[in-house]
């Protein structure tokens, strides 16, 4: 049995004494119950130093350990705070619960807090919370703004390398036909680095009649859309991924009505049909009757997706009788690298977080972002409060990727208020797989359709958004296009509007009146209500991420809020501020201008965007259509133009003009989506031109 030896000091030093087992050395401060005492505890060398202070000094207050255990030795301060362990030259701060992301200091000189492997001299997983008494300055991860300083990337032409066959330094060629595929017209030869003069790549004759694809070709993406056309697919080496922001298309010579004219560009990680993203639509490219000026289609991709697979699909090649196959020299990706070895510039990113949307005053609130692929026999409510509207599927709709998918001939869901809204807004993402021909398609409606007291979002037979309300049309001009879009309907007291990614497009003042029912329906038309004999119809084609009802009409600023909130996810534009290359940037991550705004800024009471337009007059006098670019509004505030003469002179657009060999005028056709130059004067023949355009 061992024994206690204690000893009390006061104002002493201990200068060297033999420590065995169970030994306490007491040091005094101001009385006997206000102590340290200094213990040497068990047959194991541990060293405790405890706090013997307070009312019951039997009582550990605190205590600090010093165990050697097997060459390691641990540090404890009180009963389960932390453990420090030093092992190899590291540090490791530990719960005693076992907590294995606490902190450390590596032997290697790097600290981690919140990781045990960090990868960076300071590597933190966490809030920074960094304050100053006079001015304190908070950094949080959690926080609204996050800042970073990213590596910057360069745009680079893709593939790397000339290609010699199918397979070249590990890029990869197909498509869906090659004519003579054995000794000319491969897919390869589109990427062989010969920008004209040469056959390049040819697909199947006869398959495009006056420009138009006739075949059975195409490719499906994860949302079940398909894009018909001839494609050709590059499959860049294992492990690179790129972000495409641009196409060039080399005709063959000067018969450059065979290159793309009107189609997509796809990404994709395995290259599988259904696994396909859009990256973008193209509606027309800009083309020359020279083959040294190729096609071109550059476009902002603001998404944050890299992709291993590229597929160009051609809806369209350029509008002859001539282009009946698909036949360019040359095809040039120009795309921002995954990973830059040779990128050593700094961008200056300040990212704003939006604030989750305001969950007051729901319906309902219906969202498939975290239900898994597949069919699905109803939706559930997801409003945080109050009776919940469960919505009950009809036919086949099922989720993909995120988003409720409608088949466009059985599809809908379908469900039933607590109360009739006088007041409300509904705020909904959509992707429309279809471009609207004719008729209405539904995509919700609520209230008793067959009394006309039901309200709703419609598209028209031209593809427009419609805010119904009691058999009442508001017709906006904006186009439904492929691609995400967010849409929001709301009315109060007779003011109804409609928002399109949470700008303003449409308003009126109808009267007061009063919805009667209380069915809904998503995805169709609401079939006259409950106690009507009129069917579900006028199916919807496409997607359906979210859905909110709001018993209120809202402000604007939760109308922008309830879009800024996804817009980045959406892939509508970033929510950053970036400073690149001399450059600032609202709304993007690459600025190309010294400032670039990406979509609308406040102008007084107008948000106005602005479109640079570049083409070539016909060779004879007459009309030109000129496609509108896809994301621009039908609300066209003003035109301008100029035709270029030979030596480069810039002539004014003029109807009448003074000189009839420079006459020349434009306007927009809404019905064709496109601007339409009347060039009658004979100087103008085949010289190119340049339109100003501003929209809404």
């Amino acid at each position: 049995m061992s024994t206690t030896h204690t000893a009390v000091f006061e104002n002493a030093i201990l200068k060297s004494t033999e420590l065995k087992a169970d030994t306490k050395i007491a040091v005094g401060l101001d009385t006997e119950q206000t102590t340290k005492e200094l213990t040497v505890v068990g047959d194991t060398p541990e060293i405790r130093i405890q706090d013997k202070t307070g009312s019951n000094p039997e009582v550990n207050q605190t205590t600090l350990s010093i165990v050697a255990d097997g060459g390691v030795t641990h540090f404890r301060a009180g009963t389960s705070t932390f453990d420090t362990t030093e092992t190899k030259g590291d540090i490791k701060f530990q719960s005693s619960t076992g907590d294995s992301t606490h902190a450390i200091i590596t032997g290697t000189g790097r600290v981690g807090v919140g990781t045990m492997a960090p990868t960076e001299s300071l590597d933190i997983v966490g809030n920074i919370n960094l304050q100053k008494v006079s001015n304190t300055a908070t950094i949080k991860l959690d926080s609204n703004v996050v800042t970073e300083f990213t590596r910057s990337k360069k745009l680079i032409k893709y593939p790397r390398v000339a290609m010699t066959g199918a397979t070249t330094a590990g890029y990869t060629a197909s498509a869906s036909s090659e004519n003579n595929g054995t000794t000319t017209g491969q897919a390869w030869r589109a990427f062989d680095g010969v920008a004209g003069g040469e056959r390049g790549y040819h697909s199947t004759d006869n398959i495009y009649t006056s420009g138009i694809y006739g075949g059975t070709a195409s490719m499906t993406d994860v949302n079940n859309t398909v894009y018909d056309g001839e494609w050709i697919k590059l499959q860049l080496p294992t492990g690179e991924r790129i972000k495409v922001m641009g196409a060039y298309f080399y005709p063959r010579d000067v018969s450059w009505y065979k290159i793309p004219y009107k189609g997509y560009i796809l990404g994709s990680n395995t290259g599988a049909n259904g696994s396909w993203n859009l990256i973008s639509t193209f509606n027309s490219v800009t083309t020359s009757a020279s083959y040294v000026h190729p096609g071109v289609h550059m476009f902002e991709n603001n998404t944050n997706e890299y992709y291993n697979h590229i597929a160009l699909v051609a809806n369209e090649v350029y509008p002859t009788s001539l282009a009946t196959a698909l036949n360019f020299a040359e095809l040039e990706y120009f795309a921002i690298p995954e990973y830059d070895p040779d990128a050593h510039g700094t961008d200056f990113i300040a990212r704003s977080i939006p604030n989750t949307p305001n969950t007051d005053w729901l319906e309902f609130y219906y969202d498939a972002k975290d239900l898994s692929d597949g069919s699905i026999s109803s939706v559930t409510d997801l409003k945080p409060s109050g009776t919940t509207v469960n919505g009950t599927v009809n036919g086949s709709v099922s989720v993909s990727n995120g988003a409720f998918t409608f088949n466009g001939t059985t599809d809908y869901i379908r469900g039933t208020l607590n109360s009739v809204l006088s007041d409300y807004t509904f705020s909904l993402w959509i992707n429309a797989s279809e471009q609207v021909q004719t008729g209405f398609v539904g995509i919700f409606e609520m209230g008793t359709r067959t009394t006309n007291n039901s309200t709703g979002l419609y598209l028209n037979g031209s593809g427009k958004i419609v805010h119904l309300a009691f058999a009442n049309n508001l017709e906006s001009s904006h186009k439904v296009q492929r691609g995400w879009l967010h849409i929001i309907c709301a009315y109060s007291e007779g003011d109804r509007t409609i928002y399109v990614n949470g700008e303003m497009i449409a308003f009126d003042n109808y009267g007061l009146l009063t919805p009667s029912g209380t069915q809904f329906t998503i995805g169709a038309n609401n079939g006259g209500g409950i106690n009507s004999g009129e069917s579900v119809g006028q199916f919807f084609t496409g997607s359906i991420a979210n859905l909110r009802l709001f018993n209120r009409i809202l402000s604007g600023t939760e109308i922008q809020e309830l879009y800024s909130y996804q817009k980045e996810y959406f892939g509508a534009s970033p929510n950053v501020l970036t400073f690149k290359n001399g450059c600032l940037g609202v709304g993007t991550n690459e600025p190309k201008a010294t400032l670039d705004v990406a979509g609308t800024f406040q102008c007084g009471n107008s948000p106005l965007k602005f479109y640079h337009i570049q083409g070539q007059h016909v060779s004879s006098a007459g009309n030109h259509s000129i496609p509108r670019p896809a994301d621009m509004s039908d609300v066209v505030i003003s035109i301008t133009g100029v035709t270029y003469n030979s030596n480069e002179d810039a002539v004014p657009f003029e109807r009448h003009a003074d000189s009839a060999s420079w006459e020349t005028d434009v306007f927009y056709d809404v019905s064709a989506t496109a601007f339409v130059i009347n060039n009658q004067g004979s100087a103008v023949l085949g010289k190119p031109f340049s339109l100003f355009v501003v929209t809404l």
